[in-house]
């Protein structure tokens, strides 16, 4: 079996958007974050409580809980 690429970190240059522009892209993101888990969310668990470690995070990145509510 082949071994997936380890993680990346992506580093995204935002140029300033008005309040409009903001809320359709946090949609936008939103809808693919729902895609995603749809499509991978149950293999994520299996993973999980498999007791296979997860991935190392970088203390450099924030992590989901720290991103801003709106």
């Amino acid at each position: 079996m082949k071994t997936p690429p380890p993680p990346r970190i992506v580093s995204l240059a935002v140029p300033a958007l008005s309040p409009r522009q903001s809320e359709a892209i946090i949609d936008l993101l939103e809808q693919i974050q729902g895609a995603l888990w749809d499509t991978y969310g149950a293999a994520i668990i299996e993973h999980v409580s498999d007791g296979e470690p997860a991935a190392d995070h970088d203390p450099s990145c924030p992590s989901p809980s720290d991103a801003p509510t709106f």
